[in-house]
């Protein structure tokens, strides 16, 4: 067992730069594309990962450094602190659910894939630390290292699930073609975005009603380009946030190129990654016979090239600074983790079909869950990180983050656990009962937000195909004699020859009888209901 570790940890210290480009290529070999595509493949997907990383801090950086400057200008306080993402990963690598966590999320991925309960096939192996720092807590809870690894898979597996059934839309409205995004604190917010949207298409007239940035740029032109838009909004963010006007025209510009740049990162890896695709797609079809889509599970860090996943995290970080002082029940002023604001808005602007006041809405009703949430964990997050031997937690001050100490999912399989044996088995239930749920929309061919008429399967065509064949031959009948006048005097073509004996009536040689209802004239020998005497003589 320890050799499994090992050899893991080895392909973790060597980072996502380098694990997913080394997946890829060997993926794509082993699904026939050309070696010198799954190459190209696997070099541009690292190069445009470390682009877009970079693109991101600067992202994130610029986010933090107004939010602080909101909080510090305002006033604003609470008895917790943010002590950024890193101190999540941290807990959970130093946790017994941690050691196991990637062979464990492996395994059962592989395990999944096998009994057709996903379609994900996941490379982001390094964000695992996110089901495991769930583990981390449980184990902290309740102090057993059984509980925590059961909540470990079961939080793997509902990652999963939710990547399946957002797949979808983030491959329609984002772009990310033949991709789902396993990025657990992101996929924490997908049930609540799809609730929040499934109430508003209850408002009648609601589906209809679309404001995109697409249909936006349509009535304004260059106006609603999602460039300039994040130029302004880094602008007005600059001035209310007390900044120079110099500060803030710098703000704006970094913003902008934030806007442009990203996306053109994203969409350049789209394009690296489509030989690889397809050459799932095929392999998946032709060798495996596997019915639907098989996604390549990526990191969110992709969802972020869409323009109005950033458009509306620019506007909602620093409104998340003044949401934390003003919600009653919060108790933690987001500062260094104010950065993962933006990959909470790639899973409400998928569900939200691109809309951007959906997503607006959307977005503050998931940013109100993830701060009450975080109010919660508060407590158990610090025990964590005391028991971890960091030194700057011996303080006994609070400590919490946004990723993952205030995700909704860490929330609740935590609540879940403290029923001891019962809420155990109750998660390990709740869990397969979605797995088998899952399996039977995949193996079902029905796609979760597109509504389709029901298919018929080839085998089923077949046989509707060959079943008149089967059928025994049925008899022709004749012709009642009253039909030709009902038919407006044609002749029935089963029942009536061509007239073939004209000509020799023509020449007086023999007439039909009056009452013979037959147009054909025929031999003797083949007509021997007819006298001899009234048949034609030879010349």
């Amino acid at each position: 067992m320890n050799w499994i570790i090992g050899f893991f940890e080895i392909l973790l210290n060597m980072g996502a730069t380098v694990m997913v480009p080394l997946f890829i290529l060997v993926i794509a070999l082993c699904t026939g594309v050309r070696p010198a595509q799954a190459v190209k493949a696997g070099i541009t997907t690292g190069a445009c990962i470390i682009g877009a990383t970079l693109i991101a801090n600067l992202l994130g950086g610029n986010l933090f450094s107004v939010g602080q400057m909101i909080a510090e200008s305002n006033g604003f306080s609470a008895p917790v602190t943010d002590v950024g993402w890193q101190a999540s990963s941290a807990l959970a690598s130093v946790s017994r659910s941690g050691l196991y966590a990637v062979p464990l999320c492996v395994a059962l991925n592989l395990v999944m894939l096998l009994t057709k309960t996903t379609r994900t096939l996941n490379l982001d192996w390094w964000n695992c630390w996110q089901a495991a720092f769930m583990g981390a807590m449980v184990e902290t809870l309740t102090g057993q290292a059984v509980y925590g690894l059961i909540t470990t898979g079961a939080a793997m597996a509902i990652i999963l699930v939710v990547a399946d059934n957002t797949a979808p839309r983030t491959e329609k409205y984002l772009g990310l073609t033949g991709i789902s995004l396993t990025h657990g604190f992101s996929a924490s917010f997908g049930p609540i975005a799809a609730l929040f949207n499934w109430l508003v298409d209850k408002i009648p007239g609601a589906k209809k009603f679309s404001f995109s940035l697409k249909n936006l740029k349509k009535i304004l032109g260059y106006a609603a380009d999602p460039v300039p838009l994040a130029a302004v909004a880094g602008l007005a963010w600059g001035l209310i946030s007390d900044r120079s006007f110099q500060a803030s025209a710098q703000l704006a510009v970094s913003m902008a190129a934030v806007m442009l740049l990203l996306p053109k990162a994203v969409q350049i890896l789209i394009e690296s990654l489509q030989p690889v695709t397809d050459g799932v797609k095929s392999f998946v079809e032709k060798k495996l016979k596997m019915q639907g889509k098989l996604y390549l599970g990526m990191s969110g860090t992709l969802g972020l090239g869409d323009p109005t996943v950033l458009l509306t995290a620019m506007i909602l970080t620093p409104l998340c600074v003044y949401l934390a002082a003003l919600l009653p029940g919060s108790r933690l002023i987001p500062g260094s983790d104010l950065v993962m604001i933006p990959y909470v808005m790639i899973t409400v602007v998928a569900m939200a079909r691109g809309d951007l006041l959906r997503s607006l809405a959307g977005g503050l009703l998931s940013m109100t869950a993830m701060l009450l949430c975080g109010a919660g964990m508060a407590e158990l997050f610090t025990q964590a990180a005391q028991l971890s031997g960091a030194q700057e937690y011996a303080s006994g001050q609070l400590v919490s983050n946004l990723c993952n100490g205030s995700s909704p999912l860490t929330w609740v399989l935590v609540h879940v656990n403290l029923y001891g044996v019962a809420g155990v088995v109750l998660l390990v239930v709740a869990t397969v009962a979605l797995l088998v749920w899952n399996r039977n929309r995949i193996t079902g061919g029905v796609k979760l937000y597109v509504r389709q008429t029901k298919t018929i399967r080839a085998s089923h065509i077949e046989a509707v195909e060959t079943e008149p064949e089967e059928l025994p031959p049925v008899p022709e009948l004749p012709q009642p004699k009253g039909l030709r006048r009902l038919m407006g005097g044609k002749k029935d073509p089963a029942s009536s020859k061509p007239k073939k004996e004209k000509p020799l009536a023509k020449s007086g040689e023999g007439k039909e009888k009056a009452g013979d209802t037959s147009k054909t004239q025929e031999t003797p020998e083949a007509s021997p209901s007819v006298s001899d005497s009234s048949q034609p003589k030879e010349p």
